[in-house]
């Protein structure tokens, strides 16, 4: 799923945490996916400089009904978190 690629490869995560790894969940609900990728950080120190990714993530979402929210976790990682149409659909 292109949220995934955007939130890791991209620099969602690793342009906002030192982490090595990310974690990826998927849970369904109904005819709603639920996608989340989790970094445990810590937090890059300084401010990103501003990007693209998550526009182009939360564009693509919203084209098919969905949602997207990020930003740092309570332990000092970055969260990616999206909940997209499972059929893939446009919006109408």
């Amino acid at each position: 799923m292109r949220p995934v690629l955007e939130a890791r490869a991209a620099g969602m995560v690793t342009r906002h945490s030192a982490a090595a790894r990310a974690q990826v969940r998927f849970t369904e609900d109904g005819p709603w996916i639920h996608l989340v990728v989790e970094d445990p950080g810590p937090a890059r120190p300084g401010r990103a400089s501003p990007g693209r990714g998550r526009l182009g993530m939360a564009e693509r979402t919203a084209l098919f009904g969905g949602s997207l929210t990020d930003g740092p976790t309570a332990t000092g990682g970055w969260l990616v978190s999206a909940r997209l149409r499972r059929d893939g659909e446009p919006a109408r």
